[in-house]
């Protein structure tokens, strides 16, 4: 009997073991099947479900994933398809904040990120007291200190201005907790990759907020082409006092990082949100004192220095860009025949330049079609024909033949981004590069028209270059540029322009 009885419960756990890896084993298929229907991979299923476009109650079903994407589309203000898409996955690649879009995580903010909310904290009810006190934990080394401090005290202030709420600093080693707190890390859950997730924040009254340390942060756009510290502090300082991400386009509180602005302020929106929760500034104004400015001479106009090389100085109406790069520096490399120019931060030809190609990059051919860097990856990429020489810095890495037939002979133009795609232009249309071991080849579903996604700009292009984390892209053609705002998607206005006076000082 006991021997009858151990076999029956072996059994019995077989047949529930292998009913529970049935079901298990079901559900994988059937959700593969629901996710193929919207175009759906699993990268996708896992930045919807972060953000918030998952949650919600009832089992998993295509309507669902459909609902998914099209509230991230509306929020991501591009064309909604239910769909996943090139556009659709473009936009979760942008920088932007760590908190979620919708459902209970945007009301909350601290669930995804494994804080408790206490019953002390009122969410985004706003605080209780309005005297608040911050304090900065640590430093990014991208900066100094005073710059830092600088930076999120001008962030303050974009609320402070528009609120009854006063903030006030407390240095660190001072006594005392602060009601908000301010870290730099770089581990965390919701830090993944350089160009993804920025900062994050809580809502009232839990006070903390991260920032990313693999970043690199920026003040006033200088260097070029990083992540500016007010205009995110900005951002998260907006969830410290109870606001969730904003689907009006521009907002500051709208989840996705737009770039650098030279003069930043507060939109409508934000300020008309918080003033809902804590009613509108009615301090007197601090007056200013009068500070009278010091002449400066009249500059002497200048032109840019004759290279040596016939036609091609860069202030002549003949010059052509071949192609250009910004480095992780924050300096331009502009290659014209067989010379290159470095363009300095503050806009000026560097001394030294122009000067052969080779003293930068050695083995580098003369006339190449396309320029590009990755600060992903470090590398920088020189195009000739179907070759292709790769550089860390100075240094070659490798020179390799690009076999993909679909590669055309000649390219006119390349720009990486900063989650890592290449692309490349010819004619009036663009290919999209995937990088592998030894060489690159085209991704599916290119080319494409340059149209589709840059519109308004002409073909036949000199070169390209994208800057200040994605927000612009510059097209040569000529002696003129255009200048694309990838976020809002158009050419702004008064573009073309002339080359010479704007890029090297003619």
């Amino acid at each position: 009997m006991k021997g009858f009885a151990l076999t029956l419960s072996c059994f019995t756990f077989t047949v529930l073991f292998v009913t529970i890896q049935g079901q298990s084993l079901l559900d994988k298929i059937r959700t593969r099947n629901m996710m193929r229907q919207v175009n759906m991979n699993d990268d996708d299923m896992s930045y919807l479900d972060q953000f918030g476009y998952m949650s919600g109650e009832g089992e998993m079903s295509t309507e669902k994933m459909r609902t998914a994407i099209e509230n991230f589309q509306r929020m991501a203000h591009i064309r909604v398809t239910g769909r996943m898409d090139f556009r659709t996955r473009l936009m979760m690649k942008m920088p932007r904040c760590g908190m979620a879009d919708m459902g209970p995580d945007s009301e909350m903010g601290a669930s995804q990120y494994g804080v408790r909310i206490t019953k002390r904290q009122t969410r985004n009810g706003g605080w209780r007291k309005r005297d608040l006190t911050w304090r900065l934990e640590n430093f990014t080394p991208d900066m100094a200190p005073n710059i830092q401090r600088d930076a999120f005290r001008k962030a303050f202030k974009h609320w402070s201005d528009v609120t009854p709420l006063t903030f006030r600093e407390l240095q660190i080693g001072a006594p005392g907790r602060s009601d908000i707190r301010i870290r730099f890390m770089s581990s965390g859950r919701s830090f993944g990759r350089r160009g993804g997730v920025l900062a994050y924040a809580f809502f009232p009254e839990n006070g903390n907020t991260r920032f990313d340390e693999s970043e690199r942060w920026t003040a006033n756009n200088k260097p070029r082409g990083g992540i500016d510290l007010e205009i995110v502090a900005t951002h998260e300082i907006g969830h410290l006092l109870g606001l969730p991400h904003s689907r009006v386009r521009g907002a500051v509180l709208a989840p996705f990082y737009g770039g650098y602005e030279r003069n930043f302020a507060l939109r409508r929106d934000d300020i008309q949100r918080i003033q809902r929760i804590y009613g509108r500034n009615t301090r007197p104004p601090t007056p200013q004192p009068t500070v009278r400015p010091t002449p400066r001479p009249t500059p002497r106009p200048t032109r840019g220095p004759t290279t040596g090389n016939g036609n091609r100085s860069q202030c002549s109406n003949n010059f052509r860009i071949d192609g250009m790069m910004e480095v992780s520096n924050s300096n331009y490399y502009v290659f014209s025949g067989s010379q290159v120019y470095r363009l300095t931060a503050q806009g000026t030809v560097a001394r030294g330049y122009p000067r052969a190609i080779t003293a930068d990059f050695p083995s580098a051919p003369s006339n190449i079609d396309a320029a590009t860097h990755s600060d992903r990856t470090g590398f920088s990429y020189l195009f000739k024909g179907k070759k292709l020489f790769k550089y860390r810095g100075n240094t070659l890495i490798s020179r390799t033949t690009i076999s993909d037939p679909r590669f055309p002979s000649s390219i006119q133009g390349a720009l990486t981004w900063r989650n890592g795609n290449l692309f490349i232009f010819n004619g009036n249309q663009y290919y999209q590069l995937l990088e592998g071991r030894d060489s690159m080849r085209i991704a599916r579903g290119y080319p494409a028209p340059i149209t589709r996604y840059w519109r308004n700009i002409p073909g036949d292009l000199d070169a390209t270059i994208v800057t200040d984390a994605n927000r612009f892209s510059y097209f040569f053609k000529g002696n003129s540029f255009y200048k694309f705002d990838n976020r809002r998607r158009n050419l702004l206005p008064g573009y073309p322009r002339a080359t010479g006076p704007t890029w090297f000082g003619c």
